[in-house]
């Protein structure tokens, strides 16, 4: 079993390799870690997701709208806030 002591040179050390990750990997281990703490599927959500992910796939299939990486709509979102803030 680890210290406290261990526990926390540990976290310090996985943060910091963490941080040094690209936004694309920070963002799947954000996820993952995010998903760990779920015990319980709500399956309701699941089936909503769902019923969205379809909603954008017909969407975007039709022409109603077309895509973006998420990454830099992320980004001018960002620059906007800046801007406006």
């Amino acid at each position: 079993m680890l210290s406290v002591f261990d526990m926390a040179t540990l976290l310090d050390k996985a943060s910091k390799v963490a941080l040094s990750l690209p936004r694309k990997e920070r963002a799947v281990l954000v996820h993952a870690i995010i998903q760990s703490l779920d015990d319980v599927i709500d399956e309701g959500v699941e089936a909503a997701w769902e019923m969205e992910i379809v909603r954008r796939l017909s969407a975007l299939q039709t022409g109603q709208t077309s895509e973006r990486d998420a990454f830099v709509a992320l980004d001018e979102i960002e620059a906007c806030l800046r801007e406006t803030g």
